[in-house]
């Protein structure tokens, strides 16, 4: 048998391969370690960073909270003390770093408050008072920083405003309407898929864009309900004798309908909406013998003041009508400053209103385009009737106004007339009745277009911030002080 003996050389060259391939190995392995340390690190700072975001919502939600408590006691009337305490917020208003676990120091939120002095809007005369700024909260952890700014109003305009709907009761919205805005109901929202007009139309759901607070704030369930078909009544009419009008307050609010679950609710609605429950907004009743007065004295000596009513020969007032627009002897206007019709107000036509009318009686608006670049606020004691606003036409009349009813129903139309109104409503109970696209008549029959989501409604309603931050004259007031958001968050790291 021969025996094989390896000569140096080949022993040698076997441990040069055997260290290369050692070599190699550490040099893959060191690689790999600090690749899987470096990503751990890279892991470790975006969870740290997003820790320090939503520390620092945290701290934008504290400090906005905190704030609403420390304005609680004041009140616009007294205007001394409103000075004083907003000069004094935008000095001290604070939060020191707390940790939400105090088992973890390294984990940190705080706030401050910055206003924008001095106030965008302050008139003593009329209880207006509007100061304009940001909180900012600031969120830590383990060294990485985020900040959120929540851009704030401090004011006295009614909270309702603030809205594109508010409802101290109900809001019925019906077919293929568009809310563009945040809506508030204090009892509940009720949605269908159909018109309720004459023969009622089906349609599609209707259409928010915004916030929805319904029910009551301190419950966590949203009071959302849908209305099945069987539970409607509404009158037959001849679509050949009917407008609008004609129809309103056939709707039965008080009809509950059925409880939709929050996380069904995409079923129901369409658009970009997100339930939510936000402090009790405040609708104030509006004395008008007060209102009445208070105008009627100021108008002798202040040109920004009209007082509108017919007299005898005796000087004795009695209930009129005062009609305004480009289809009245008025005209179009501008009508500016703040108004007291003691009697009726109807707008028929395009017309230019800058201001706050006070109407002790019913408001008619129709045929209707406005052009004033701030919406402006129609207050009525009585019932407000909007109706036959381009009707059967492609494009929308426009209604730049606020408008409230202090009577127990506002119902507004979008089937035959094509409506938008930038701005707002306000009432008791809202009742909307929409659809979309076209709609025109053949053999006194009413003909819609195809209903889907891509077509433009014929009623929306979207509120206008303008009108928020910089109201007209004479504008409904609460007593104190309410701070509330404007705009989006704004994050930055």
């Amino acid at each position: 048998m021969r025996t094989v003996i390896a000569t140096k050389g080949e022993k040698g060259s076997a441990l040069v391969t055997i260290l290369l391939v050692v070599l190699l190995t550490s040099i893959l392995g060191v690689a790999l370690l600090t690749v899987t340390l470096n990503g751990h690190k890279s892991v470790k700072a975006s969870e740290n960073q997003t820790k320090s975001r939503y520390l620092a919502e945290v701290g934008a939600k504290a400090g906005y909270w905190d704030l609403q408590q420390r304005l609680a006691h004041l009140h616009s009337s007294d205007w001394t003390d409103v000075t004083k305490e907003i000069s004094s917020l935008s000095k001290d208003f604070r939060g020191s770093p707390a940790a939400p676990d105090p088992t973890k120091p390294d984990e940190t939120y705080q706030y401050q408050l910055v206003l924008e002095l001095p106030p965008k809007v302050e008139k003593p005369d009329q209880g207006l008072y509007i100061v304009s700024g940001y909180i900012e909260g600031t969120g830590t952890s383990q060294g990485k920083t985020s900040t959120v700014r929540i851009k704030v109003q401090i004011s006295s305009l009614a909270d309702v405003f603030r809205f594109a709907m508010s409802a101290s009761d109900t809001i019925w919205l019906n077919g293929g309407v568009k809310i563009n805005g945040d809506i508030y109901a204090k009892n509940k929202l009720a949605l269908h898929e159909f018109a309720h007009f004459g023969l009622y139309k089906e349609s599609i759901f209707p259409e928010v864009n915004g916030k929805i607070s319904s029910g009551d704030v301190s419950s966590p369930i949203h009071s959302l309900y849908y209305i099945p078909e069987e539970t409607i009544s509404v009158p037959v009419l001849d679509v050949q004798l009917v407008n609008e009008y004609s129809i309103e307050g056939k709707h039965n609010v008080d009809q509950e309908g059925i409880l939709i679950d929050s996380d069904r609710a995409k079923d129901y609605l369409n658009g970009s909406f997100q339930l939510t429950k936000i402090q009790e907004v405040t609708l104030p009743e509006i004395d008008f013998a007060k209102k009445r007065e208070e105008i009627r004295t100021k108008a002798k000596t202040d040109s920004r003041y009209h007082y509108v009513t017919l007299a005898d020969l005796l000087g004795n007032e009695h209930f009129t009508t005062y009609l305004i627009g480009s289809n009245t002897l008025q005209g179009t206007g501008p009508y500016n400053g703040i108004w007291y019709i003691y009697g009726d107000l109807v707008i028929d036509g395009n017309v230019e209103i800058n201001g706050t009318f006070y109407v002790e009686g019913d408001v008619t608006i129709r045929n209707i385009h406005t052009n004033n670049p701030i919406p402006a606020a129609i207050v009525a004691k009585g019932s407000i009737h909007v109706y036959n606003n381009n009707q059967f036409q492609s494009s929308p009349a426009v209604l730049n106004a606020f408008l409230w009813t202090q009577q127990d129903d506002l119902a507004l139309y979008g089937v035959i007339s094509n409506l938008q109104i930038n701005g707002g409503v306000i009432a008791k109970n809202i009742v909307l009745n929409g659809v979309r696209g076209n709609t025109s008549t053949g053999l006194g029959l009413l003909v819609f277009d195809e209903q889907t989501l891509d077509k433009p409604a014929r009623l929306t309603i979207t509120h206008d911030e303008k009108f928020v931050t910089n109201p007209p004259d004479g504008v409904p007031t609460i007593t104190g002080l309410k701070v509330s958001q404007i705009g989006n968050w704004v994050l930055s790291y």
